[in-house]
């Protein structure tokens, strides 16, 4: 049975990972293209975490009211990014994991390897609903950014396949750090260039709603 390796130069582990990193899969991607998951060339270039602010509120929960738990398990969310159950939960019944309190300028990535569920944000009244620790939260700077873009971005193959074949860690339960994903540099588009591309999707997006 053949062996899969790669030279990497021995700065550039502490460079990719702050513990040093001694995973193949991680390190031998990482040394190809530094974080700029889409070789974006002579163009500016920005980190996720300029665009992204991690946003973790608890949930207030009322004695006696029932609410809606919704866990990462792809029984309660599908690949469109609906929620297609829930938990019924009390303030005096629920599990630890759920936890977070998010509204309609949050969006939602599972931190699980492999997550059947895109992206999430959501344009309904979310004031009963509790959200699992197991998702990362953030939300948009919205000055210079479309916050729909940027779900759309957080929805492409490219990034999807970085998370569940590169940046996990552990065995079992995987899951990747959120101070890692926040290190990805994409390239730089002006807010009335993000608005334009939305505008060159709409049409496609209501040709697929009526069908």
């Amino acid at each position: 049975m053949g062996v899969i390796y790669s030279k990497v130069k021995l700065g550039s582990l502490g460079k990719n990972d702050k513990f040093t990193r001694l995973d193949f899969k991680f390190n031998e991607f990482l040394s190809r293209n530094d974080w700029n998951l889409f070789n974006c060339k002579d163009s500016e270039l920005c980190l996720l975490k300029d665009i992204l602010t991690p946003y973790y509120k608890n949930f207030d929960f009322e004695p006696g009211e029932e609410y809606k738990g919704i866990p990462t398990g792809r029984e309660y969310l599908n690949e469109f990014g609906e929620i297609t159950d829930y938990q019924i939960i009390t303030s005096e019944q629920h599990p630890g994991r759920l936890k977070y309190q998010v509204n309609n300028d949050c969006i939602l990535l599972s931190s699980l390897k492999g997550a059947k569920t895109p992206a999430l944000s959501f344009d309904f009244n979310l004031n009963d609903y509790v959200f699992s620790n197991g998702f990362y939260i953030f939300k948009v700077n919205e000055e210079q950014n479309a916050k729909k873009f940027i779900l759309y971005l957080l929805r492409t193959k490219t990034i999807k396949d970085f998370l569940d074949n590169h940046l996990f860690r552990g065995i079992g339960i995987s899951t990747f750090r959120e101070d890692d994903f926040l290190r990805i540099r994409i390239k730089k588009l002006t807010l009335q260039r993000q608005q334009q591309i939305l505008a060159t999707i709409a049409p496609l997006e209501a040709e697929i709603a009526s069908l």
